[in-house]
């Protein structure tokens, strides 16, 4: 697991924990009366949860962008090239050697036989050659195919999924992972007890209970995380849909 995402689920797990003792000591108290209980418990929502919620929200995108950093980082390309560029004059190349590709595919596919090969494969043939010509010019030819297959409304996937390494592989696991934990953070603050308020409170309608689950992503990074029955029962859930 990233450290990055590892330590905002540790302050989405304190700042959730804190909340829940709290709605707990507000319950155990014989002092108050049941009204009381229920304003305390609302305004302990409105003010505690909001930092809750920014909180595991927060978590959730750390854990998508370092999805996106290891979708990108599953992607070949030559060493020390980039896959977009910020140059004008590099974009305006890129562009118009990607339209070129595009005719050319386009023209190829217009022929018949039976040995006329598929928009993605020609795609793929053209992005290897880059990665084999490597360096500046190599970087230039995988640009313009992406954005040549972008056009063509082939997806990258299919470009370069066969020419994937096991190392971008790695990174492609990497990548689901981190978005199925993404998937499995709640984004919601812990709602009152129903002891305390009878029904679940305005604010947060259709959140979680007092005992809602913990932030604990799934396998990751080679280091098992302990996940909560509740969790793998709603992950189970998605996945047979």
């Amino acid at each position: 697991m990233p450290s990055e995402a590892r330590e905002a689920c540790i302050r989405a797990d304190q700042s959730a924990r804190m909340l829940r003792e709290q709605y707990q000591r507000l319950e155990d108290d014989q002092d108050i009366t049941p009204e009381a209980k229920r304003r305390r418990a609302q305004e302990l929502l409105e003010t505690q949860g909001k930092k809750v919620e920014e909180r595991r929200r927060h978590a959730r995108e750390t854990f998508l962008k370092h999805a996106g950093f290891a979708e990108k980082n599953a992607i070949p390309r030559p060493s020390g090239e980039a896959l977009s560029s910020t140059s004008a004059d590099k974009l305006l190349l890129d562009q118009n050697e990607a339209a070129r590709i595009v005719r050319t595919v386009e023209r190829r596919q217009d022929r018949d036989g039976p040995f006329r090969q598929s928009s993605a494969d020609m795609l793929t043939s053209e992005y290897k050659r880059g990665l084999t010509n490597g360096g500046i010019e190599g970087g230039s030819i995988c640009r313009r195919v992406i954005r040549a297959a972008n056009e063509l409304g082939v997806s990258v996937e299919e470009v370069v999924g066969p020419i994937r390494s096991d190392r971008h592989n790695e990174s492609v696991d990497r990548a689901r992972r981190l978005e199925y934990a993404a998937d499995l953070i709640s984004t919601k603050a812990p709602q009152p007890p129903r002891s305390i308020v009878g029904r679940s409170p305005r604010r947060g309608g259709g959140g979680a209970n007092l005992h809602t689950h913990r932030i604990a992503p799934a396998l990751l990074g080679g280091e098992r995380e302990v996940i909560p029955q509740e969790t793998r029962r709603r992950g189970s859930a998605r996945a047979k849909k």
